[in-house]
């Protein structure tokens, strides 16, 4: 928890791994990241994100965003930037309409529905609400 709330104030701190507790790695859900970082997925490259065989982007255009998967994994958020949108979607569920904007999601070659906005997505996640969507047109309003 200490490491996560420094992030989020943007300050700097000290982590060391430990031996006891922790999840391991799973190669398998990692191979896509790894394999986009450059390095050797090895035997276990399928991509591994659950994805339901008929996915379809709803009508309300609300999605879990739990169910997005990232086409930024690489790049790290800006997690003062994170905490702010939180505390607003946190005040104001409806404020992705008013406030933040609608996130554009694009179907990945998996099918898995994939957003390129890392912030209001992650910051969608700590305020437990779902994330307001549109289909992305390839071209920017």
């Amino acid at each position: 928890e200490v490491v996560v709330a420094c992030a989020c104030l943007d300050r700097r701190v000290r982590a060391r791994r430990v031996a006891v507790g922790g999840v391991a790695l799973d190669p398998r859900r990692a191979a896509p990241l790894l394999a986009r970082a450059g390095l050797d997925a090895g035997a276990a490259g399928a991509d591994s994100f659950d994805v339901a065989a008929e996915d379809p982007f709803p009508d309300d255009g609300l999605m879990d965003a739990a169910r997005l998967a990232s086409t930024r994994d690489l790049e790290a958020p800006i997690w003062p930037k994170v905490l702010h949108f939180a505390e607003i979607l946190s005040a104001d569920p409806d404020a992705f309409a008013s406030r933040l904007g609608e996130v554009p999601v694009r179907r990945l070659a998996n099918g898995a529905w994939a957003a390129g906005s890392r912030h209001r997505v992650a910051a969608a996640k700590l305020a437990g609400v779902p994330v307001q969507c549109r289909v992305a047109t390839g071209r920017r309003r």
